[in-house]
């Protein structure tokens, strides 16, 4: 497991904690395409969707988390 996969696992499995947002299943999946593919277009490719959608979504994503 990557350092990458370790810290996001460990914030799609905390619950409960103040000041943080649970993640949406379609968040996760965006999560999980992106370390499969190893990158967001490949996500992109994988999910059917536009790779700007993807990008946003991860934006916001780690904004929330604050990454």
């Amino acid at each position: 497991m990557t350092n990458l996969e370790a810290e996001y696992n460990s914030v799609l499995f905390q619950t409960g904690e103040p000041g943080r947002s649970m993640l949406t299943l379609r968040q996760i999946e965006v999560v999980r395409a992106i370390m499969v593919s190893g990158s967001v277009a490949g996500a992109a490719r994988f999910l059917n969707v536009s790779q700007p959608g993807i990008s946003r979504l991860m934006k916001h994503l780690e904004a929330s988390l604050g990454f």
